[in-house]
């Protein structure tokens, strides 16, 4: 994308995020979460009942990597890039 505009570029960055964000996704529903069975939490007046969730390493590791992909591929991205500055104005 070296002819890209820096619109252009943005947009391509975000997309990229949002893809890596719903692949990461994708990818930790496989990882199977591991946790004790039964019942826990118990709140006798709430009408419902609350397990713990424990958070799998391996999800937490694919989110990790999954962001840092993104913003290696961003720098990638906006390397060279430069913001057209305003104009100096003369009080």
């Amino acid at each position: 994308m070296r002819h890209a505009n820096l619109a252009q570029r943005v947009v391509a960055s975000i997309g990229l995020g949002l893809l890596l964000f719903v692949l990461a996704s994708a990818i930790a529903r496989w990882i199977p979460a591991r946790g004790p069975d039964g019942w826990f939490n118990y709140a006798p007046d709430s009408g419902g009942i609350f397990s713990p969730a424990q958070v799998n390493g391996w999800s937490v590791l694919v989110y990790v990597a999954s962001v840092v992909i993104w913003t290696a591929v961003s720098f990638r991205l906006f390397a060279g890039t430069r913001v057209p500055s305003e104009p100096d104005v003369a009080d």
